[in-house]
């Protein structure tokens, strides 16, 4: 005859039989979805490495400036285009002579 204490133990067994079971299925599914970051983390880095050496090779300073010959027209500067003098600086407007702005003025029916 089985006793009660024994019976008790095989289904404590069996409870913990089944507990582990099921986290080894979760285990396994977690496992399976580190794999797939895994290999996207990989694939991205692969992309970022394509993306690098694509950048490298369009900032070229000679593709640069091949570009800029072609579609800006620029010329280098020469000497009397750097010279400034003090008069050809913007010069300010006194404060009494500057227009007042919509904010600087006072609202209609407040004024003093």
């Amino acid at each position: 005859m089985i006793r009660p204490w024994t019976l008790g133990a095989l289904a404590v067994v069996a409870v913990l039989a089944a507990i582990v079971f099921r986290l080894k299925g979760e285990v396994q599914r977690l496992e399976d979805r580190i794999a797939t970051l895994e290999q996207a983390i990989i694939a991205e880095g692969e992309a970022i490495r394509v993306l690098d050496a694509e950048w490298s090779y369009l900032n070229r300073p000679e593709r640069l400036a091949s570009l800029t010959a072609k579609h800006l027209g620029l010329v280098p500067m020469v000497g009397p285009q750097m010279i400034a003098s003090v008069a050809d600086l913007p010069y300010p407007v006194p404060a009494a002579e500057a227009p007042l702005l919509a904010e600087d003025r006072p609202a209609p029916g407040l004024e003093p």
